[in-house]
């Protein structure tokens, strides 16, 4: 059962225990007496009722935090993954847009503390006929992408 449920239980409860205490109670000189006493006895029920919804709000509320704190790596990493193969496309282009043909173009990139995306790892395979163009395309990346590229070269 729900806190809140729990809750609405008790304090009903607690309420027709004190009516029916007051219905049976004698009148005179008691009567105050026992009023008070029904009313505090209403009150700490209230109080401890709302102590305990308070709490399980909090357990809820802390289970919610790690759910979006979960959702936000998801989202960290998608957008990573869909940076890195923009990237790869871009390399790609460039480098045919400057006359080199890449066999394969391997790149990683993370992000910082501050969320600020980085190439960590930039390779460009490339056929063994191409070696002549290695410092071209060396010289392109580093101006182009601020990165040091390893140039790996394939039969």
């Amino acid at each position: 059962m729900t806190s809140v449920a729990t809750t609405i239980i008790v304090l009903s409860s607690s309420l027709f225990t004190a009516s029916l205490i007051k219905m049976f109670a004698p009148s005179g000189g008691t009567e105050k007496i026992l009023r008070l006493i029904i009313s505090m006895f209403v009150i700490i029920c209230m109080v401890t009722c709302i102590r305990s919804v308070v709490s399980s709000v909090k357990i809820s509320r802390d289970y919610v935090d790690s759910d979006i704190e979960s959702s936000n790596i998801d989202i960290k990493n998608n957008v990573l993954k869909v940076t890195g193969d923009f990237m790869v496309e871009y390399t790609d282009k460039l480098l045919n847009s400057n006359g080199v043909n890449a066999n394969k173009i391997k790149l990683t990139v993370d992000s910082d503390e501050n969320d600020v995306i980085n190439i960590t790892e930039l390779s460009i395979y490339l056929d063994k006929d191409d070696v002549y163009q290695k410092q071209q395309v060396a010289e392109l990346l580093e101006n182009d992408l601020n990165v040091t590229p390893s140039i790996i070269f394939e039969d």
